[in-house]
């Protein structure tokens, strides 16, 4: 630590004009790769500092303030060679990587404003830091957050990636759809990420195309090939996403990557359904194997939910199916059906949403202006008898109010 203190009087001091790139040299470098894990993050901070340091220099030399000098491409070169590679190794130890995403995006800056040096060996333009540090499936999902965060601001850097990248608004939004399955929903960094990426030309027109309506009126085929292309650039990810999420994250993150797999296929699916003749992959399930298959699924499920309730949250699932109550409104011989099965599968979760199942009764009836549903109380006394005591409790205090 005493190199450390002793580095940083320098800096305030220092016009960084002098051989500041054999001050850092040997010493700082050997110090980064031997350090104990729990003083790393200090150390990336530092060198974060001196990056900025750095930066501003070169700054004010490209708008004619001052001039670099010799040793200042050494300097560049150093931290190529020396810093990145500490860098992408800090992405192994979880507390590190608020530091190494503001380290990345430090370097990234330092090398859009620097002035044109060597080959390194190593990542040497604001295009390769991009693509992977904030596009790379290998990174840790926060210190990509982190990074393109710090990098969408910056107009230098997006006029860079502008003519470096011809799809690099594509690219940037396939790394939000990946940050977004892989970090919960209310992380700050994500949120400001999103707010970012939706200020995109790309996603915008997206908006302004992806009107079910006016798509399918549309006759432009080429248009909409080309529309159904873009999209599947952008979503070709999240499989992958969703594969490792199921197998290493939290029940939070489950919950959140079926919510957001599910909004993607309900507002995407008409988009990327083409009417064409079906892979060998893709063969149509007659009717009743379809039915087979959807009841044993859902037996599978609620037997899981049933006998291992340790791993699977009962209020989690009772607000789902109020959620599925909604659709009462529209079709509510199809809800009070899958409602019947699974009130004979696992009864109890069926008995906690009981009371929003009779109040979903009276709101379709009350909505229909048909008075009381002789139709709709038979099918819903078929659920209600599943369930014990609870459902002929409900069922008479049901007739009661009518």
């Amino acid at each position: 630590m005493f190199y450390v203190d002793s580095l940083l009087d320098v800096m305030d001091t220092s016009t960084l004009y002098l051989h500041q790139h054999q001050l850092l040299g040997v010493g700082l470098c050997d110090l980064l790769h031997c350090c104990r894990v729990s003083h790393l993050t200090a150390l990336l901070d530092l060198v974060h500092s001196l990056l900025i340091r750095h930066r501003i220099v070169y700054k004010r030399a490209s708008v004619g303030h001052d001039k670099t000098q010799p040793g200042d491409n050494n300097s560049v070169l150093l931290y190529c060679r020396a810093f990145l590679p500490v860098c992408e190794g800090a992405q192994q130890y979880p507390d590190t990587p608020t530091p190494t995403g503001d380290l990345a995006a430090g370097f990234t800056l330092l090398l859009c404003h620097s002035p044109p040096g060597g080959q390194t060996g190593v990542r040497e333009t604001v295009k390769d830091c991009f693509l992977h540090f904030g596009c790379s499936e290998h990174v840790n999902a926060t210190i990509s957050c982190r990074y393109l965060c710090h990098m969408m601001p910056n107009k230098d850097v997006m006029s860079q990636l502008e003519v470096a990248l011809a799809n690099h608004e594509s690219r940037l939004i396939q790394a939000w759809l990946q940050c977004s399955c892989l970090l919960p929903t209310d992380t700050s960094m994500l949120q400001e990420l999103t707010r970012l990426v939706l200020k995109l030309g790309s996603v915008q027109q997206i908006f302004s195309k992806a009107d079910i309506d006016t798509t399918n009126s549309s006759d432009d085929l080429k248009s909409k090939t080309e529309m159904r292309c873009e999209i599947e650039r952008y979503l070709q990810g999240v499989p992958g996403c969703v594969s490792v999420v199921l197998k290493t994250s939290s029940m939070a993150l489950h919950h959140n990557i079926c919510l957001l797999t599910g909004w993607l296929v309900r507002h995407c699916a008409a988009i990327l359904y083409v009417k064409t003749s079906l892979s060998e992959s893709c063969r149509v399930v007659p009717v009743p194997d379809s039915e087979g298959l959807r009841l044993f699924f859902l037996q599978m499920m609620l037997e899981a939910a049933r006998d291992h309730p340790e791993t699977t949250d009962r209020t989690a699932l009772a607000e789902t199916l109020k959620g599925f109550l909604a659709h009462m409104k529209g079709s509510h011989g199809r809800v009070l059906k899958v409602l019947e099965s699974v009130s004979v599968l696992c009864p109890s979760i069926v008995v906690d949403v009981i009371a929003a199942m009779t109040q979903a009764v009276k709101t379709s009836e009350s909505l229909r202006g048909v008075g009381v549903d002789k139709e709709l109380r038979l099918a819903y006394h078929s659920v209600l008898k599943n369930l014990g005591s609870h459902g002929n409790e409900e069922w008479s205090s049901l007739l009661l109010d009518s």
